[in-house]
């Protein structure tokens, strides 16, 4: 027997909050987070969120940070945890990243990290004509051999303890989940797999309407991976509607042919064209639901993300990139379309008076079809002012990701990273700029959604 949503149960969101590189404490992110991304308490005599138990994590150390239930909508942030999944650093690690940078052409490199591609080499270089310049020194002056080997492991030490505070606590992050070594892959494996597992069980408890997920930095790409993954499992799922609809779909299929042939003609998407699609998404994954579809995820938001440079972290190259994207193994917005101008697939299923219906899924490379995406980013000036590791993401995962840049007066700018959600005490400038920016993403309010009697899936 169909097993319907509660009405009283109505109007509930979940948001997922995934932190970035560092050796992250827990609880820590999302509480920031929390007490800056929510207005100001209603009243002096409530608080502005209570902390629950976690009923869905498999760690006592998170919790689940709850607004109160006079609130509408109410709602429930969590913190995907993965710092502890992710193995101690070793440098073999981070050489054989920095490796992987160096041994590419400097024509397929992004300009941002062109510097860094230099930094290295040269570097490299400067470290071999040193130690070979210090044994030829060490060979031709004997007497001072002994004393040059007292110094040297000294300033060896102070450098070394320096790198290892600074890389190892956090480029050791990145280098392992991004770099798929044999060594990595067991980690990837774990993140990922526990990821899907909170997404999955948010799902099946039956209690939201609705779940935003929030990536910052590395935590962007997790979730972009954990998206993909976790929409490869419910794209074949399907209520049994007795009228399937397919309006909104269409139409979101025909745009998105529209936008893909006038990137083809090298021309630049009409900004009207990138907020109809924007609406489009709300209404596809609105019609989704409306056929009893389960997905629930409707908004994504990317802080500072690494996306911005997939052609180096995810791809050989551009070229290597695109043709990933191609084949449906990195999906964008809007989605590939195939030769009959289509991101859908169509299931067929019977109805219990043996009626037979068919409804319309995006594939398993088109979530984006049904999620709103939204990247905030501080650009970027002489490397250190504004945010390095992010940037506008659009030009390598469609006009259809909303880029909003966003500005703060902390420290004047510099680096910026870990700003998006941080208030200025001193200035309230920083609140009505990156917060109210990352408030209008996550639209909490959930403006044109709607809860939905759904029935269960297939």
């Amino acid at each position: 027997m169909p097993h319907l949503l509660n009405k009283k149960d109505t109007k509930r969101q979940a948001v997922i909050v995934i932190h970035g590189i560092g050796e992250q404490i827990p609880m820590t992110t999302l509480r920031n987070f929390v007490e800056n991304v929510l207005d100001e308490k209603p009243d002096s005599n409530t608080p502005l969120y209570y902390s629950k138990p976690d009923p869905f994590s498999k760690s006592f150390e998170l919790r689940c940070l709850a607004t109160p239930g006079n609130t509408r909508p109410r709602t429930d942030f969590f913190e995907f945890y993965w710092q502890n999944l992710m193995p101690q650093a070793q440098w073999s690690k981070i050489f054989d990243w920095a490796w992987f940078m160096m041994n590419r052409s400097v024509k397929t490199v992004p300009s941002q990290f062109c510097s860094i591609w230099w930094i290295l080499w040269i570097g490299v270089v400067t470290l071999c004509i040193l130690t070979l310049v210090s044994l030829v020194y060490a060979g031709f002056h004997p007497q001072e051999r002994t004393e040059t080997l007292i110094k040297i492991p000294f300033g060896i030490a102070a450098i070394w303890l320096f790198l290892q505070g600074l890389f190892l606590s956090y480029v050791g992050d990145a280098a392992t989940y991004l770099r798929a070594h044999p060594r990595n892959i067991a980690a990837r494996h774990e993140i990922r797999s526990a990821g899907v597992s909170l997404l999955n069980s948010l799902h099946r408890s039956r209690k939201y309407d609705r779940i935003i997920v929030v990536g910052h930095s590395l935590g962007s790409i997790i979730g972009y991976d954990i998206l993909n993954f976790a929409w490869q499992q419910y794209c074949d799922k399907h209520g049994y509607s007795e009228r399937p609809q397919r309006d909104s779909l269409s139409k979101a299929e025909t745009l998105a042919v529209y936008i893909h042939k006038m990137i083809d003609n090298g021309e630049e998407i009409p900004k009207a064209r990138r907020d109809e699609w924007m609406d489009l998404t709300k209404k596809v994954g609105r019609e989704l639901r409306t056929n009893n579809h389960s997905w629930l995820v409707t908004n994504f938001v990317t802080l500072g993300s690494p996306l911005a440079h997939a052609d180096l972290l995810l791809a050989k190259s551009r070229r290597d990139l695109k043709q990933k994207i191609e084949q449906r193994e990195l999906p964008v917005s809007p989605p590939v379309v195939d030769q009959k101008g289509t991101f859908a697939k169509a299931i067929n299923y019977k109805l219990p008076d043996g009626s037979h219906r068919t409804t319309f899924v995006p594939h398993h490379a088109a979530w984006t079809a049904c999620v709103r995406w939204t990247n905030l980013y501080f650009p970027c000036h002489w490397l250190l002012k504004g945010d390095f590791v992010g940037g506008p993401l659009s030009p390598l995962f469609g006009s259809g990701v909303q880029d909003v840049p966003v500005s703060t007066k902390i420290r004047g700018g510099w680096f910026s990273h870990t700003y998006y959600w941080a208030k200025d005490h001193n200035n309230n400038w920083a609140e009505s700029n990156s917060i109210r920016n990352l408030r209008l993403a996550l639209d909490l309010q959930g403006k044109g959604y709607r809860p939905i009697d759904r029935e269960d899936p297939q």
